[in-house]
């Protein structure tokens, strides 16, 4: 009678108890749930998507301002953007700033000819976007484009994996099916030495 009062008092494990695993259970699937929801949520980086006026473009009268369009809104670190003639006098009449997705500079543009923008952002995801364009105005034939300014420079990307961040990866791939493991293993139940 002794074994089962001291069987009867003795304290349940907390690994024994069927809600603890059920508990677990349900940690290690919405661990899994929420990192499958965050991978397929994940946005399209902010990228540069145009030049107004374009590379090249050829205009009629002249604008008012200058501008950068992006995918979605930039969200930067730093940025500029600078209008000048071809002969490198600044055109610019105000300070740049961010108007939604856009980045704009005003400009005053009195006299007909080619103008040069140069500009260079810096997103906070280390995305850069760096470049040269040429527009003309009031002139009869259209300036030459300098070349692609949306084209991603050879050898600059951003979206790689590192070979480090895949390891670190997969040792916590091992470290949450080691916990697993360990979670649902039942314990040995240890008998009171007889004697």
């Amino acid at each position: 009678m002794t074994t089962d009062t001291a069987e009867q008092s003795a304290p349940v494990r907390w690994w024994r108890r069927p809600w603890s695993r059920r508990l677990g259970a349900g940690i290690v699937v919405s661990m899994a749930l929420l990192m499958g929801v965050i991978a397929l949520t994940d946005p399209a980086p902010t990228a540069l998507s145009a030049l107004v006026p374009a590379d090249g473009a050829g205009l009629a009268t002249a604008p008012t301002e200058v501008a950068m369009e992006f995918t979605a809104p930039p969200i930067t670190r730093d940025y500029h953007l600078t209008v000048a003639t071809a002969h490198g006098v600044p055109v610019t009449s105000g300070p740049v700033r961010i108007d939604g997705t856009r980045v704009v500079v005003p400009v005053r543009i009195t006299d007909p000819g080619v103008y040069l923008v140069g500009y260079h952002v810096r997103l906070d995801d280390g995305t850069e976007s760096t470049g040269v364009s040429r527009f003309g105005v009031g002139q009869d034939t259209p300036p030459a484009p300098v070349g692609d300014p949306l084209a991603a420079p050879a050898g600059h990307v951003h979206t790689t994996k590192d070979p480090l961040s895949l390891v670190l990866v997969s040792v916590d791939v091992v470290l949450l099916a080691a916990l697993a493991s360990l979670l649902f293993r039942r314990p040995r139940v240890r008998r009171p030495p007889t004697g």
